[in-house]
């Protein structure tokens, strides 16, 4: 099944960090509801991701949106 992924590019003594993994489906877009949420959650992934390459190892957007029980 085909999947999104939305991947760090790390300097070259981190690994790459894999933030977002959803598999969709053709289907999946034929709900406006669904493709509205993935957007939101793509968006959020690409923030995440973006912090986790300019912090030095600090708490992350999702780890700060899951602590607030988001």
């Amino acid at each position: 099944m085909p999947q999104i992924l939305i991947v760090t590019e790390s300097p070259e003594e981190a690994p790459d960090t894999v933030v977002y993994r959803e598999r969709v489906a053709p289907s999946d877009f034929e709900s406006s509801h669904f493709t509205d949420q993935l957007a939101e959650r793509v968006g959020w992934a690409v923030s995440d991701a973006e912090e986790i390459e300019q912090s030095d190892g600090g708490e992350t957007a999702a780890a700060s949106r899951e602590a607030a029980g988001a």
